[in-house]
């Protein structure tokens, strides 16, 4: 009689453990446990798909015709030189992508490099076209966005990342 007690009470303990478990996630790893994919605790990541070149660059033409007040024309302008360094940074992510021979140290390095000469290049493009009061406003809104994406990367335990009096 004991050790069919014994034997219920472990079969009981399985079964309940086995359900608990199956019920801690959408089976994808990622999410809340209702399937959404909008998870934000610990281990759970967004579903992340990267955006189009166009996509990217109609994003941040909007954003600077909304703060930084751009006229129609120059909206235009804007939008092809947005465009153009969305295009040549999609292209330089493949490449690194698809070269398996580099070391992840050789790519940052290459890809903080890159990151600068792009910059740079667009900040000369955009000075055309802008006034250097808008010029101004987007380099610090820039510069402040910036700073969040770090803060950002920095408290969800990025590796390396010395930002946080942790």
């Amino acid at each position: 009689m004991r050790t069919k007690n014994l034997l219920l009470v472990a079969l009981g303990l399985v079964v309940s453990l086995t359900v608990s478990a199956q019920g801690m996630g959408s089976g994808n790893g990622k999410g809340n446990c209702d399937g959404t994919g909008k998870g934000e605790g610990k281990g759970m990541r967004k579903e992340h798909k990267m955006k189009t070149p166009e996509e990217r660059a109609a994003k941040q033409t909007t954003w600077m015709v909304k703060d930084l007040g751009l006229t129609d024309e120059q909206k235009t302008k804007v939008e092809a030189i947005n465009l153009e360094y969305a295009k040549k940074a999609d292209a330089h992510h493949k490449e690194m992508k698809a070269d398996a021979e580099k070391t992840k140290a050789d790519k940052k390095t290459e890809r903080e490099k890159f990151r600068a000469e792009q910059q740079a290049g667009k900040d000369a493009e955009l000075k055309k076209v802008l006034s250097p009061d808008q010029f101004a406003k987007f380099d610090s809104t820039r510069t402040e966005r910036q700073k969040k994406h770090d803060a950002k990367k920095c408290h969800k335990g990025e590796k390396g990342k010395k930002c946080c009096n942790k």
